[in-house]
C-alpha cells in the first residue's frame, strides 16, 4: 500500500483530494494539512511514500515545503 500525505490550504479542496485517494485500495491517505510546518512535522513523523502539496500555499510555497520535507527525510 502507498501511504500519501496531503497538503492543500484550501479546506474543501484537500478533503475532496483525501476522499479521491482513499477510494483507491492501494492508497491510504496517513496525514493532511493546510499548513505548511504543520507538514513537514506530519511528514517527519508519517514518513509517507508520496506528498501531494499545493504549489501556492499563505506564508510559503509548496516547493519550499518539499525541500524541507527532502531535508529531513532524504531516503
Amino acid at each position: 500500500m502507498t501511504t500519501v500525505l496531503m497538503l492543500d490550504d484550501h479546506t474543501l479542496v484537500r478533503q475532496s483530494l483525501v476522499k479521491t485517494v482513499d477510494a483507491e485500495p492501494e492508497f491510504q491517505v496517513v496525514a493532511e494539512t493546510g499548513d505548511g510546518n504543520e507538514a513537514v512535522a506530519l511528514a517527519t513523523r508519517h514518513a509517507p511514500d508520496v506528498a501531494v502539496l499545493d504549489v501556492s500555499l499563505n506564508g510559503t510555497s509548496g516547493l519550499e515545503v518539499a525541500s524541507r520535507m527532502k531535508a529531513a527525510l532524504p531516503a
